[in-house]
């Protein structure tokens, strides 16, 4: 399980970053993510919150819930290491939204998909961050 105070529970916070964030589509899930300058107001005290979700698409409860499953051991496999996060004094949320072939697919498949899909929000977030820099620079 992932610790409290990372977890996105409510349906609020899912709704938000679906429509303010980025996404990106993978053939296991969709990854979708948001930064602070998008909207996030983030009461918690780590500066990210990681969420998953299933719906109805990819079949019954216990498809759904394997799927879930699945993702959430992604994030649990040294995945804070892995996403290298350039600013670490802003907020982030990320968003797996499950899909039909994430159910059958090897890990080794899941986990290729995570860490290519997790190059572009580095690369975006970077790219914020240096239009940031080039803006308040020459001011």
């Amino acid at each position: 399980m992932l610790p409290k105070n990372v977890r996105m529970r409510r349906r609020t916070e899912f709704v938000q970053v679906t429509r303010l964030g980025k996404h990106i589509v993978t053939p296991h899930f969709v990854l979708q993510f948001q930064s602070e300058q998008t909207g996030i107001n983030s009461n918690n005290t780590s500066n990210y919150a990681l969420g998953v979700t299933a719906s109805r698409k990819i079949g019954g409860a216990v498809q759904r819930n394997r799927a879930k499953r699945r993702l959430r051991a992604l994030l649990k496999n040294d995945f804070i290491q892995k996403l290298d996060i350039p600013n670490q004094n802003k907020s982030y949320r990320l968003v797996l939204v499950a899909r039909r072939k994430c159910i059958n697919a090897k890990f080794a498949s899941l986990q290729q998909s995570l860490m290519s899909a997790l190059r572009i929000p580095r690369e975006y977030l970077a790219s914020e961050l240096n239009e940031k820099y080039l803006a308040t620079k020459h001011k």
